[in-house]
């Protein structure tokens, strides 16, 4: 599943590597180890970080609670 992203939320900050990562331009869930992982994809669509979760509505929480999404999630 992907979806786009207008803006990450302003109380949302993701550090990598002691560095801020810049907005994400869309993020992805996928089935990883027994649970779901968002990624934080750039607009060239490579992960930049990601965060792993027990459900997929875990996941989707996750996504809607840190950024501003553009539109619905496809597959």
């Amino acid at each position: 599943m992907r979806v786009g992203v207008r803006a990450c939320k302003e109380y949302t900050e993701h550090i990598v590597g002691g560095e801020p990562v810049t907005n994400a331009a869309s993020l992805e869930i996928v089935e990883s180890d027994g649970g779901f992982t968002l990624l934080y994809l750039d607009a060239f669509g490579r992960s930049m970080t990601d965060t792993w979760h027990v459900s997929l509505n875990e996941a989707l929480a996750q996504a809607k609670a840190a950024f501003e999404l553009d539109g619905p999630w496809r597959d």
